[in-house]
């Protein structure tokens, strides 16, 4: 339910809906809300704004992390795209792509084991955890210790994980998500008993100097927007949920 709050076109469309009500008994007010709605969707589609937002959530990155005391690299996946007819069936979303790319390369970098983690998406026909796994051996030729394909949230994946990689005597991971899920992710892992090294992936771009394309909305920017709200709202929901 958290999810569909952080929805531009969900709040947008929230807004229009008030307005027009509103505006059956005050046309002024109502109006005015309407107003409000156009204006709330058309910065959420400009890059200068979702930019912002984005930069606002993220990790910032210094330096690329290295093995040090770790003793595994953890990935977290995104979203999976269902009956992809080009792959022969269920594979990962862009999201995740990006994130096991990141994932394959530290693993060349510091040698250390992978770990991959997803429960079974409704309507699908193999788990994220094990659509992961096929992406790294398949296509980036890096083996994968570990598979937790029951985990449905952050949280979850977090709880399963650090359960599984306590047997294993690890307690130490290079945490691999997007810059802007990284700090709810790292958050909800050291929750579960584990010492975190961020390894944020996918950062916001840096536009300099401006111009007047970063006024004007596009659906990339829209998108970016409700990733960037998604992890707002999730910090907020974990900050009250566990205080």
């Amino acid at each position: 339910m958290r999810g569909i709050f952080a929805d531009p076109v969900f709040l947008v469309l929230l807004i229009l809906v008030v307005g027009l009500f509103v505006g059956m008994h005050n046309r002024v007010l109502g109006s005015g809300i309407v107003l409000l709605g156009a204006i709330t969707l058309y910065l959420l589609a400009t890059p200068f704004v979702a930019d912002r937002l984005y930069r606002f959530t993220q990790t910032d990155w210094t330096t690329e992390p290295t093995a040090g005391d770790t003793g595994a690299i953890v990935v977290l996946p995104a979203g999976i795209i269902s009956g992809a007819p080009e792959y022969g069936g269920d594979t990962v979303d862009g999201l995740s792509l990006q994130r096991v790319r990141y994932a394959a390369k530290l693993q060349r970098a510091t040698g250390l084991p992978i770990m991959v983690t997803g429960g079974l998406p409704k309507k699908s026909t193999i788990s994220t955890g094990d659509a992961l796994r096929q992406v790294l051996v398949d296509e980036f030729g890096v083996t994968v210790a570990w598979v937790e394909n029951a985990a449905r949230n952050t949280e979850q994946h977090a709880v399963n994980c650090a359960a599984i990689l306590r047997k294993q005597e690890i307690a130490s991971i290079l945490l691999v998500t997007h810059a802007a899920h990284m700090p709810r992710a790292q958050k909800a892992f050291e929750r579960a008993g584990l010492t975190v090294t961020p390894a944020p992936t996918v950062f916001a771009e840096t536009y300099l100097p401006f111009s007047g394309r970063h006024l004007l909305p596009g659906t990339r920017a829209l998108f970016k927007s409700w990733y960037a709200l998604h992890e707002i709202v999730g910090g907020i929901w974990y900050r009250v949920s566990h205080g």
